[in-house]
């Protein structure tokens, strides 16, 4: 079957311009859709809105909060900033576990 294959040279996504996919499917004209398009494409009758990427390669996040260090170990880089003591702190993610797990501030 033609819908099975996972990667082919010669087919592309018409909507997302992909070219590798789990499963090749087709919207109602016959064009290739890969399979987050086709199953968007099924369930809503309607393109899939394509989203530009605005996720930063890194997962060490940097920019959204470029002025942020955790108020317990200092840091300015983590993968996610925390609130603890009912939003009074903000602590990075290290010291955020640690404070929900133990109930207090993780050591220096």
């Amino acid at each position: 079957s033609s819908t099975s294959s996972t990667s082919s040279p010669s087919r592309q996504c018409v909507n997302c311009g992909v070219s590798s996919t789990p499963l090749w499917r087709r919207d109602s004209t016959g064009n290739y859709l890969c399979n987050a398009c086709g199953l968007y494409h099924k369930m809503n009758g309607t393109n899939r809105p394509l989203v530009k990427n605005t996720v930063n390669t890194s997962r060490v996040s940097t920019d959204k909060r470029g002025d942020t260090s955790c108020s317990n170990c200092g840091t300015t880089q983590t993968t996610l900033w925390r609130r603890i003591r009912d939003g009074a702190s903000i602590v990075c993610n290290a010291c955020g576990l640690y404070h929900k797990i133990h109930g207090v501030d993780r050591p220096a």
